[in-house]
Protein backbone atom coordinates (compact mmCIF):
# COMPACT_ATOMS: atom_id res chain seq x y z
CA UNK A 1 0.00 0.00 0.00
CA UNK A 2 1.03 3.57 -1.25
CA UNK A 3 -0.03 7.44 -0.85
CA UNK A 4 -1.28 8.79 -4.07
CA UNK A 5 1.65 11.11 -4.45
CA UNK A 6 4.07 7.83 -5.24
CA UNK A 7 2.26 6.71 -7.98
CA UNK A 8 3.86 7.93 -11.91
CA UNK A 9 2.59 9.32 -14.75
CA UNK A 10 -0.10 6.75 -15.92
CA UNK A 11 0.38 4.53 -12.97
CA UNK A 12 -2.75 2.23 -12.16
CA UNK A 13 -4.50 1.86 -8.67
CA UNK A 14 -7.05 0.68 -6.48
CA UNK A 15 -8.32 3.31 -3.55
CA UNK A 16 -7.74 1.39 0.05
CA UNK A 17 -8.62 4.16 2.41
CA UNK A 18 -8.20 7.78 2.76
CA UNK A 19 -6.59 8.65 6.05
CA UNK A 20 -7.79 12.45 6.36
CA UNK A 21 -9.67 13.82 8.79
CA UNK A 22 -12.96 16.33 8.70
CA UNK A 23 -13.40 18.47 5.71
CA UNK A 24 -10.13 17.17 3.90
CA UNK A 25 -12.01 13.44 4.42
CA UNK A 26 -15.20 14.22 3.35
CA UNK A 27 -13.76 16.34 0.07
CA UNK A 28 -12.01 13.31 -1.03
CA UNK A 29 -14.81 10.53 -0.40
CA UNK A 30 -17.28 13.56 -2.13
CA UNK A 31 -15.05 13.41 -5.30
CA UNK A 32 -14.62 9.86 -5.05
CA UNK A 33 -11.88 8.54 -3.76
CA UNK A 34 -13.25 5.48 -1.62
CA UNK A 35 -12.39 1.76 -1.01
CA UNK A 36 -12.22 0.11 -4.46
CA UNK A 37 -12.32 2.86 -6.73
CA UNK A 38 -9.53 2.61 -9.68
CA UNK A 39 -7.75 5.74 -10.34
CA UNK A 40 -4.76 6.62 -12.62
CA UNK A 41 -2.27 9.27 -12.54
CA UNK A 42 -2.95 11.40 -15.49
CA UNK A 43 -0.37 14.64 -15.44
CA UNK A 44 1.93 15.78 -12.91
CA UNK A 45 2.78 19.23 -12.91
CA UNK A 46 6.17 20.45 -13.82
CA UNK A 47 6.61 21.18 -10.53
CA UNK A 48 5.46 18.51 -8.73
CA UNK A 49 2.45 19.91 -6.41
CA UNK A 50 -0.26 19.52 -8.67
CA UNK A 51 -1.23 16.13 -9.54
CA UNK A 52 -4.23 15.36 -11.80
CA UNK A 53 -5.95 12.12 -11.17
CA UNK A 54 -8.44 10.24 -13.00
CA UNK A 55 -11.28 8.41 -11.21
CA UNK A 56 -14.21 7.08 -12.84
CA UNK A 57 -15.32 9.30 -16.10
CA UNK A 58 -13.98 12.60 -14.31
CA UNK A 59 -10.04 14.21 -13.80
CA UNK A 60 -9.44 15.85 -10.48
CA UNK A 61 -6.49 17.93 -9.50
CA UNK A 62 -5.27 17.54 -6.01
CA UNK A 63 -1.90 18.92 -3.99
CA UNK A 64 0.95 16.68 -2.64
CA UNK A 65 -0.03 17.06 0.45
CA UNK A 66 -3.78 16.03 -0.21
CA UNK A 67 -2.41 13.05 -2.53
CA UNK A 68 -0.52 11.60 0.77
CA UNK A 69 -3.74 11.29 1.98
CA UNK A 70 -5.16 8.55 -0.58
CA UNK A 71 -3.57 5.25 0.23
CA UNK A 72 -4.01 3.11 -2.67
CA UNK A 73 -2.83 -0.27 -4.03
CA UNK A 74 -1.05 -0.57 -7.27
CA UNK A 75 -2.46 -2.56 -10.31
CA UNK A 76 -1.32 -4.87 -12.90
CA UNK A 77 -2.18 -3.31 -16.35
CA UNK A 78 -5.00 -5.02 -17.54
CA UNK A 79 -6.46 -4.71 -13.89
CA UNK A 80 -9.24 -3.52 -12.37
CA UNK A 81 -8.06 -0.01 -12.92
CA UNK A 82 -9.01 1.94 -16.60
Amino acid sequence: MISLAELSAGQKAEVVAVVAHGLMQRRLLDLGFVSGTPVVLELRAPFGDLRAYRIRDSVFALRAAESQSVKVRPVETGGKAR
